[in-house]
């Protein structure tokens, strides 16, 4: 039997020639040339991976695994010592705290004032692009912050801005001003307080150092808020 003195593979004696190498076959068994170099290769992976083993299991490492499973079971040991009535102090604060701040999330005014701020943010982002660098993205976002049944009406608005700005290259810079005066105001507003009243609700806003700015009106339509007084929303 033949057998190829690089990758091992053994052939017929009739074979002259290895199909995977193509160097010339040797007659008997296998032995020291290629099958050397794989064991080689393998007994090193093998002692590299003890190493890691070793290391990763090292007394420090052990010790340190050790000491945060004794915390653990401390922290079990002390809380099972609690009488009944103690457990039950514990379970209750937990659940009024949960619920505290299930409640601070999700109240009405949390979810006014996130409506408020996630439209600000919008109106900030587009507002700081001139209209004829309005993405298709730009001006679906913007749509997103008015009512399911405006949203159509925007959007073709907005394209119709900025096919014409784009036909009249002058028109951008008359907007320029306003624009960057716009961004600017919208960028430092802050939620002081919300009012709430019915589907309708007040929300007062201050700029940055804390000074009143004014009272931002907001709206519930189809179970999410909305601001009032949008460009081109007459409700």
């Amino acid at each position: 039997m033949k057998f190829c003195s690089k990758c091992g593979k053994h052939y017929k004696d009739s074979d002259t020639f290895c199909k995977d190498c193509g160097i010339k076959l040797t007659q008997g068994a296998a032995d020291s040339s290629g099958l050397a170099d794989l064991k080689e290769s393998a007994s090193q992976a093998l002692s590299e991976a003890s190493s890691k083993a070793k290391e990763a299991f090292s007394e420090e490492n052990r010790q340190k695994l050790q000491e945060k499973a004794s915390t653990a079971a401390g922290n079990v040991s002390r809380f099972q010592a609690l009488s009944a009535n103690a457990k039950k102090i514990i379970a209750a604060i937990i659940v009024i705290l949960l619920a505290l701040g299930c409640y601070e999330y999700f109240s009405p005014e949390k979810q006014v004032e996130r409506a408020l701020t996630n439209s600000i943010q919008v109106l900030t982002e587009v507002s700081s692009k001139s209209p004829d660098e309005y993405t298709d993205s730009d001006i679906k976002k913007l749509a997103s912050i008015y009512p399911e049944a405006k949203r159509d009406t925007i959007t073709k608005a907005m394209q119709k801005t900025r096919d014409y700005v784009l036909q009249h290259p002058g028109e951008k810079a008359n907007s320029d001003f306003m624009r960057g005066l716009g961004t600017d105001l919208l960028s430092n507003v802050k939620v002081k307080s919300v009012t709430i009243q019915g589907n309708r609700a007040n929300v007062t806003l201050v700029n940055k150092n804390g000074a009143r700015i004014g009272v931002q009106p907001m709206k519930k339509v189809d179970g999410d808020w909305y601001m009032m007084n949008l460009p081109g929303d007459r409700d």
